[in-house]
């Protein structure tokens, strides 16, 4: 089962460079690299469970949700407080010796801590689709609580039983939240695909593992309250309150957590999107038994039948989340990239770093041939020159030595034939990637021995498309690139496909 919360454009308009992965030496990859390739590559879910940094990774053939990997690796005191990343070093550690023992480059992260923010919008059911994106580019810039420079914010469509209405919920956090985790996960060699706030993995793994009636969901992780309608997989509302002032009064603290436990009740009553009544409450976090059997109380006077769900299943909600095709995966991220972008560079990056290395293998192949060749050489000309010596007057044995040398001259033309016939395939991909502009993103290039190259891609509109073909002309990749006439009608975000020849087999070889 899945959560659906589809992913639009990101508020943001800064863009934040990913620290770069120090590596010692140069290694092949060709296993991970062919992995990445044929799409079968694990996600691990990572999350901050208390003082405990957590990664599962779920199979990801037949969405099964088997168990492949589950490690945990201790977070120092103060690592992480109040949900703020507090000690960047002690958390980079962690998270390089998770690295070391879960064998993927890729993961889903679940945000901790009260960072992020969440409101329902409502609009008219005949709004078109564009009418329904437009309104919600609008409500980024008025409704934020913080200023729209400073926010990742994204958001999704969500189910509503009346005919006359569409709703949708949006999540934002602050950059100053998000970035810090965003670095880290780089600097210790993972790949964020996505970056969620902890709520939407609670409800995606309440999702999977309970029925899709509505619900209700109180998290409490010792500072702070998430407070949550869900159904059908939906997060319907979304609510954070900080209880860290008054953590240490154990009397002021069970008194607040049981106001917003009402609070939360009578806005259920009363929730707009047609709903019914829910019936079940799961409580996630460190209460106490105390306060659990409090909550029993208060939850049966309502008709609410109670389950306390363990927290240990975030990183569960962010693994699910792994086991959906990359190319499907739109749902809700708060990072400077959408999941599949992330997901095509680095599959790029690896494609390059395969070509490199397969270059040296190449080269290293061809050096030892030479040094080979040099050898077979020297030492026939040592031979010729003993046959030549001892060659007086013997015309049958000179026809047969000429006859050698002919055929070792025929040898070497032939292998310098075979080497200049290896394509250069990585100088032609860097080529078409180098031609990419603003608005265009490739995901899937096809090229082979006849020369045909296709292209598959997303635009954000057709001026986009026209400057990306003329940046492959400019760079001799072709010039008879024809754009198919029904994508000129298509105004915004489009999927294109563009098919050609390269103009010279001596592309290929030069």
């Amino acid at each position: 089962m899945k959560v659906s919360l589809g992913k639009k454009n990101s508020v943001p308009q800064k863009t934040i460079t990913h620290a770069s992965v120090q590596k010692k030496g140069t290694a092949i990859h060709l296993p991970r690299f062919f992995f990445v390739l044929m799409g079968h590559n694990p996600i691990a879910g990572i999350a901050v469970v208390g003082n405990t940094l957590r990664a599962i990774i779920l199979d990801p053939v037949g969405n099964t949700g088997k168990v492949l990997t589950n490690v945990e690796i201790p977070l120092p005191e103060g690592t992480i407080v109040d949900g703020k990343l507090a000690n960047i070093g002690t958390f980079s550690s962690a998270l390089e010796k998770l690295r070391a023992k879960v064998k993927t480059p890729f993961c889903i992260f679940s945000l901790p801590g009260q960072g992020w923010w969440a409101r329902i919008f409502f609009f008219p059911a005949a709004l078109t689709n564009t009418q329904f994106e437009d309104a919600m580019q609008f409500h980024k810039t008025l409704d934020l609580p913080w200023e729209a420079k400073d926010v990742y914010a994204d958001w999704s469509e969500i189910t509503v039983n009346e005919a006359d209405k569409r709703a949708s919920i949006m999540f934002a956090a602050k950059m100053e939240s998000v970035d810090p985790y965003i670095t880290a996960l780089a600097k210790a060699g993972w790949t964020a695909l996505a970056v969620e706030p902890e709520a939407v993995s609670m409800v995606r793994a309440i999702a999977h593992f309970e029925a899709e009636d509505p619900a209700l969901v109180f998290g409490f992780d010792g500072a702070v309250l998430q407070e949550m309608i869900v159904w059908k997989g939906e997060i319907h509302f979304g609510r954070i309150v900080s209880v860290a002032h008054i953590a240490g009064d154990a009397s002021a603290l069970d008194k607040q957590i049981t106001s917003e436990l009402k609070r939360l009740f009578s806005y259920a009553v009363t929730e707009p999107l047609g709903m019914p009544r829910p019936m079940k409450i799961f409580f996630l976090g460190s209460f106490s038994p105390q306060q659990l059997k409090g909550f029993s109380v208060i939850s049966q006077s309502a008709g609410l039948g109670e389950k306390v769900f363990d927290i240990s299943s975030l990183p569960w909600g962010a693994a699910l989340r792994g086991l959906i095709s990359r190319d499907k995966d739109n749902f809700i991220s708060l990072m400077p990239l959408g999941t599949e972008e992330s997901y095509t560079r680095r599959r790029a990056a690896l494609f390059v770093e395969f070509a490199f290395n397969f270059s040296l293998v190449v080269a290293l192949a061809i050096g030892i041939a030479f040094a080979g060749t040099w050898a077979f050489v020297r030492s026939q000309q040592q031979q010729t020159t003993a046959q030549l010596s001892g060659l007086v007057g013997n015309a049958a044995g000179l026809q047969m030595l000429v006859n050698e040398v002919n055929e070792f001259n025929i040898v070497s033309a032939e292998s310098a034939m075979i080497a200049r016939a290896t394509p250069h395939w990585d100088d032609v991909y860097r080529k078409i990637l180098a031609s990419s502009v603003e608005g265009i993103k490739i995901y899937k290039l096809t090229l082979n021995s006849s020369l045909a190259v296709q292209i598959s891609g997303t635009a954000t509109h057709s001026d986009a498309l026209l400057a990306f073909r003329t940046e492959l002309m400019k760079n001799n990749l072709g010039q008879d690139i024809k754009i198919p006439a029904n994508l000129f009608e298509a105004k915004e975000n489009f999927d294109f496909q563009l098919s050609f020849m390269l103009p010279d087999r001596n592309i290929l070889f030069d």
